[in-house]
């Protein structure tokens, strides 16, 4: 039953520290958004995602220092305690978390190879002014412009955009995207 009530204490306090953090993190960025307006994009989106990744990585380390040493030093091994249903639920709620965001990071990323590689096979380089990231043109019916990849970004952009748009409306749609996803 020790390591059955320590296992729980750990989860559900896991789940909790990081939904506290996640709250406080939601509310810095509300305060701090309008002050970064004038910041680039590249900036903001870099200080969003390391906002995003502040409150879980709290919540770990909290757990590892804090959490399971004063669990191992001050519960008695023999104790009478059992994992209450309140307890339990809240194990099972961030237990439940955890395999949900780990197959929907699993998930994510194969979809992202799997057209990553689908769209460079059929593609062909090209030289966008401006754009630090190798660009490609690609064969599609449907009007796109995206950044593919976080460590690694390509930018793909559809035929039918590059014939259809001049100059500037091109450089337009690739600052807006670029500007989306924090080029």
């Amino acid at each position: 039953m020790y390591e059955l009530l320590g296992v729980s204490v750990i989860l559900a306090t896991l789940m909790l520290l990081n939904a506290g953090a996640s709250l406080v993190t939601a509310l810095v960025w509300r305060v701090v958004a309008p002050v970064l307006a004038s910041c680039s994009a590249r900036t903001r989106s870099d200080l969003l995602f390391t906002l995003r990744l502040a409150a879980p990585a709290f919540a770990v380390v909290a757990v590892i220092l804090f959490v399971i040493p004063s669990y191992l030093s001050y519960e008695p091994r023999a104790t009478p305690e059992v994992v209450s249903k309140k307890l339990g639920t809240l194990a099972l709620l961030s237990l439940a978390s955890l395999a949900f965001a780990l197959w929907r990071t699993i998930r994510s990323s194969r979809a992202t190879v799997s057209l990553r590689k689908q769209w460079l096979s059929r593609s062909e380089p090209i030289n966008v002014p401006g754009i630090n990231v190798p660009a490609f043109r690609i064969p599609h019916h449907f009007p796109i412009v995206a950044i593919v990849g976080t460590l690694r970004p390509k930018l793909f952009i559809a035929d039918s955009v590059l014939s259809s748009l001049s100059k500037d409306e091109m450089a337009a749609a690739i600052l807006l995207q670029g500007y989306l996803d924090g080029l």
